[in-house]
């Protein structure tokens, strides 16, 4: 079982570029099984660490390979467009499979863009340490541990993911890729962006309240730090990023404010979700701090090698430094806030400054692709801070409650995460006996049953925890937390099972295709995951224990306890 610790597990998964045009059908069929089991996997590991497991998708981006040195404005539209497909995609499926995707319960998804083309004519990124566009091989030696990565099986797919290893310089490095099934083929050309404008930034600013980090945040901060320009080599000009944030004191009368993040939380997710784009060495950039006196004046500001200030400032007004600052010359909104960008510009035009470029990014929106009112509700609750809010505030409001919720949901995930657990075990014996008389086909269909029946068993708690979720007066029937604490038992024996079997075969097998090792560690993990699910009834058998006997003290008085 791996040990909870500060640090949050990290994984990676490997996207080859979009088909295109990048809808979210086309995006669907070719990586959307792929984006689910990887949810799901990443999902299992979030009580791992009291932070979210963070997910890291390097997606390709063929554009920005072959046209390194072409402003930024001229490649926008095309990057934004494949980045916020994606980062749809993954709303989609994460309200689809009900996984966490918008706090730290769940998975933190973050979109690395990857310069990078499967018919190899990617060549390497001027300041390659630093992002937020990098290389396979600046990816493959910066240091980062995943615990697991994954990758797409289509050519494309399988392409990159051998371009990684041999980057990598590790051939071990390819056998912990585990590679999905999807039905795509090898995406087409990434289009160029539709932009006229040769004009080059080196200041760019967006602003936002930036509450409870959400994916819809990430996007735009993600193209805000895309939109600065590089410099060419030897070229010492000074680079900034400012990220206005909302001050605390304009935001008091926000719905459910009291679960509000303060502006010290705020600016550290965004520094913290920043520096996974830009910092690629196992040094972390140099920080200052400003606190002077006037408008804009606190700032926590973070330092790269490549001559790029990220400042994140503390704002009291719609504007913050873009009519203070005349340096600024781009501003990245979102649809939504287009009459914020002309306000902008008309206070700037006021002053006799230049207007700023504007560039937009998407607004994430599935209703008309999803099917069913509580997948849609999940989309939106994933892209709004104030359905994060309120969802925290139902568990201020109600403890008890919330608490008996929090335990269902868990023992559910934990039921759902170790049948696909289950699954992906029982897919490493696929090969076993594909010789005539192996004498791997009996140890092979041993652990197949044994896989078999504890999903089984933890298909039957899924559905007791359904049952409770539908309705909560069966908890008062204590003989279905007995039945499922015999089911928690039978399937922790028969993944004990699938364990003395691969022990045994160790003795006698040297093969790693076998990948008994990865066996034995899933299995032990798994143990501890169900060893928590004994926790999780126990708690929520309890929570109802106290909730009975409150019902009789209201329905009977005092006599009831008698």
């Amino acid at each position: 079982m791996a040990m909870e610790s500060p640090e949050a597990p990290r994984f990676i998964l490997f996207l080859p570029p979009v088909p295109l045009p990048p809808s979210l059908k086309s995006l669907k069929a070719a990586f959307g099984d792929t984006i689910s089991q990887v949810l799901k996997e990443v999902a299992s590991h979030s009580s791992d660490s009291e932070h979210a497991a963070i997910l890291e998708v390097a997606l390709a981006i063929p554009e920005l390979s072959r046209n390194q040195h072409a402003s930024r404005s001229t490649l926008y539209d095309g990057v934004q467009a494949s980045v916020a497909a994606v980062y749809k995609l993954v709303c989609v499926i994460a309200a689809q499979d009900q996984i966490n995707v918008e706090d730290s319960n769940g998975v933190d998804v973050r979109i690395l863009p990857i310069a990078w083309s499967p018919d190899g004519s990617d060549s390497q990124p001027e300041s390659a340490s630093c992002g937020p566009v990098v290389d396979l091989g600046t990816l493959a030696r910066c240091g980062r541990q995943w615990q697991f990565a994954f990758g797409v099986e289509s050519e494309a797919g399988e392409t990159m993911v051998k371009a990684f290893v041999t980057a990598k310089g590790a051939r071990e490095q390819g056998d912990r890729v585990q590679r999905t099934s999807t039905k795509s083929s090898e995406a087409p050309e990434q289009y160029r962006g539709s932009r006229l404008s040769r004009q080059r930034n080196y200041h760019v600013a967006v602003g936002g309240t930036f509450d409870h980090l959400h994916i819809g945040h990430k996007l735009l901060l993600t193209m805000t730090v895309f939109a600065v320009d590089e410099t060419v080599e030897d070229d010492r000009t000074e680079r900034s990023v400012t990220i206005g944030i909302t001050g605390d004191q304009l935001l008091i009368n926000k719905k459910h404010a009291e679960v509000l993040e303060s502006w010290p939380d705020r600016q550290e997710a965004v520094r913290a979700f920043l520096d996974s784009l830009l910092n690629f060495t196992s040094s972390p950039p140099s920080i200052t701090t400003r606190d002077d006196a006037g408008p804009n004046g606190i700032s926590v500001d973070l330092h790269y090698p490549n001559n790029l200030t990220v400042k994140c400032t503390e704002i009291q007004d719609p504007f913050g430094p873009t009519i203070t600052d005349e340096r600024i010359s781009a501003l990245i909104i979102s649809g939504e806030t287009r009459s914020g960008g002309k306000a902008v510009n008309d206070k700037r035009k006021e002053k006799g400054w230049q207007e700023l470029e504007v560039f937009e990014v998407d607004v994430l929106d599935a209703e008309e692709e999803l099917e069913g009112s509580e997948a849609k509700e999940g989309f939106g609750s994933k892209l709004s801070s104030t359905a994060i809010r309120e969802k925290l505030a139902r568990k201020t409001d109600a403890p008890g409650r919330d608490m008996a919720l929090r335990n269902l949901i868990k023992a559910k995930v934990t039921s759902a995460n170790a049948i696909h657990e289950l699954d992906t075990i029982d897919s490493f014996t696929d090969d076993w006996d594909t010789e005539q008389d192996s004498k791997l086909t009996e140890p092979a269909l041993e652990i197949h049953l044994a896989c078999q029946h504890a999903a089984s068993e933890c298909k039957a708690i899924v559905d007791i925890t359904d049952a409770l979720m539908t309705d909560p007066a069966l908890g008062t029937q204590m003989g279905i937390f007995v039945e499922m604490k015999i089911r928690r038992e039978n399937a922790m024996s028969e993944i004990v099972t699938v364990a003395q079997v691969v022990k045994e075969l160790t003795k006698t097998e040297t093969d790693v295709d076998l990948n008994l090792l990865e066996i034995l560690k899933r299995v032990k993990k798994l143990l501890g995951k169900l060893q928590g699910l004994q926790v999780q009834v126990q708690e929520l058998e309890k929570i109802v224990e106290v909730a009975a006997v409150e019902q009789q003290v209201q329905s009977h008085g005092p006599a009831a306890l008698q």
